[in-house]
């Protein structure tokens, strides 16, 4: 029996890199940060250092977004495993 989930998402199921997922994120909550009109100071910072557009490698302005970002990735991953 399909979930809510799975109907209401299209391509809920797709698979993409771990670059635009992380890409997808950063817009993600860019847009949620333009809705608030730019109020939250942090956010704009975490979205500074999510930048990837600096460094000529793609790399975040702070590699630990990145980090974080797959630890994130792999505590979602296991739990779906479970």
């Amino acid at each position: 029996m399909a979930g809510h989930f799975e109907t209401a998402v299209p391509h809920a199921d797709e698979l993409i890199s771990m670059r635009v997922a992380f890409l997808t994120a950063q817009r993600f909550l860019e847009m949620f940060w333009e809705r608030g009109l730019k109020q939250n100071e942090e956010m704009g910072m975490l979205l500074s250092a999510m930048d990837m557009s600096f460094f000529s490698d793609g790399s975040p302005i702070d590699p630990a977004q990145w980090h974080d970002f797959v630890l994130a990735r792999d505590d979602v991953v296991g739990r779906l495993v479970q």
